[in-house]
């Protein structure tokens, strides 16, 4: 599957992986907002999707991660339901 990761990262430029997502902190709303959220993120039958060995725990940190990665990016462009699309993804 091509979702054009290559592109993105090099449009970005060279060291933009640290400069947004190391150096920047998201807003205290998304924060606040998200950590609600990936507690309640449940997608029915994840389970069956998932490979094996597949971790709940750290599918939910892994989650909480993106979002707050997607907020760094667009400050203020969380919104709620985000979660269970990320989550299926």
């Amino acid at each position: 599957m091509r979702v054009g990761a290559v592109e993105l990262s090099r449009a970005a430029g060279p060291g933009s992986y640290f400069g947004f997502f190391c150096r920047l902190t998201p807003g205290e709303g998304d924060r606040e907002q998200i950590a609600a959220d990936v507690g309640r993120s449940s997608v029915d039958l994840l389970s069956e999707l998932a490979p094996p060995g597949y971790d709940e725990e750290e599918h939910s940190r892994a989650l909480s991660r993106l979002l707050l990665a997607w907020c760094v990016r667009r400050p203020g462009g969380y919104c709620q339901g985000m979660n269970f699309v990320a989550a299926s993804i």
